[in-house]
């Protein structure tokens, strides 16, 4: 359970195509891609050189050197703890959010200073959301925990699940979900037609940008 898994982005936060991910299998993110690196003597280079590589192994280093950092400053914390701070301070991210644990990429300054980013108004990601045959699911930010509303086409929805292993660390969920059932689901997201979904946040009033989505 203190174990840190480390997804692999490019240098526009984007995952990498061959990066691991996963909410309950990818802890944080950092740079993977195209990162210049030491590399071993060989003949053509005998006093060893630089090259660009890519991988998971290039981006874990970067966690490595935050949690060397955090020791260094907060020798008492526990591996636990270490592993909390780093998923509470990360960088949220479109690309990131609810794919892996923090839904961003690892801060080292975040990191030292316990820094987490504030609370926002609720917002639904691109491609936020989805469906399967019974369930709705939206994903974004600043979702607030136990109370947050889906709306579509204005209308709210009863039966909101919160999840509180999405949430980040300033306690807002980046996901929601609903089971409708087969029947309610396509009634309210008919087949081709495009539909305006909200969230709404009532204990702060605050209501995200409309989001049109059409089920094919």
């Amino acid at each position: 359970s203190n174990v840190i898994s480390v997804a692999a982005i490019d240098s526009g936060d984007v995952l990498a195509g061959f990066s691991n991910y996963g909410h309950a299998g990818a802890t944080v993110a950092a740079p993977g891609q195209e990162i210049w690196s030491t590399a071993p003597h060989t003949s053509l280079s005998p006093n060893g050189s630089y090259r660009q590589l890519s991988g998971t192994s290039m981006a874990s280093p970067h966690v490595t050197g935050v949690v060397a950092l955090l020791l260094s400053n907060e020798p008492q914390l526990t591996a636990a703890q270490i592993k909390q701070r780093i998923i509470a301070t990360a960088e949220p991210t479109d690309e990131l959010v609810s794919r892996i644990a923090a839904s961003g990429r690892v801060n080292a300054y975040n990191a030292l200073t316990n820094h987490i980013s504030p609370a926002t108004a609720p917002r639904i990601v691109q491609n936020g959301v989805t469906f399967s045959k019974t369930t709705l699911t939206i994903d974004g930010f600043g979702f607030a925990n136990g109370s947050a509303v889906i709306e579509v086409g204005g209308k709210a929805l009863d039966g909101t699940a919160y999840d509180s292993s999405y949430a980040t660390g300033n306690g807002t969920l980046t996901r929601l979900t609903n089971v409708m059932g087969k029947k309610p689901l396509k009634k309210k997201f008919p087949i081709g037609q495009p539909v305006t979904v909200t969230i709404f946040n009532p204990t702060t009033g605050e209501r995200s940008p409309n989001f049109t989505v059409t089920r094919y």
